[in-house]
């Protein structure tokens, strides 16, 4: 995972190593959802942090790098968990990368 500073410098970005495509509806599932759309989902965990459906997540209100990074780690772990569990559903997929 990849955890950086936002361009705007009001947010933390993170990224999976791998590409990947989340199937949000399921998503909502997991955690307490503020907005659902058809691109994004805006949840409230410790942080308010959006996801997309190419696994990009924007951490709001956080105000350090290792925030940031615990936030995303728990976003991620949690979304892979249920994924060991329900693999088959599509709520995680890799995808390969275009040269």
């Amino acid at each position: 995972m990849i955890v950086r500073m936002c361009d705007s410098k009001g947010a933390f970005e993170a990224f999976p190593e791998k590409q990947i495509k989340l199937d949000l509806k399921n998503i909502t599932k997991i955690f307490e959802v503020i907005i659902e759309t058809p691109v994004l989902i805006i949840i409230k965990d410790k942080f308010e942090v959006s996801i997309f459906r190419d696994g990009k997540l924007l951490i709001k209100n956080c105000k350090s790098l290792e925030e940031a990074e615990e936030q995303a780690r728990r976003v991620y772990e949690l979304i892979t968990r249920r994924d060991r569990v329900r693999k088959s559903a599509g709520l995680w997929s890799e995808t390969k990368e275009t040269e």
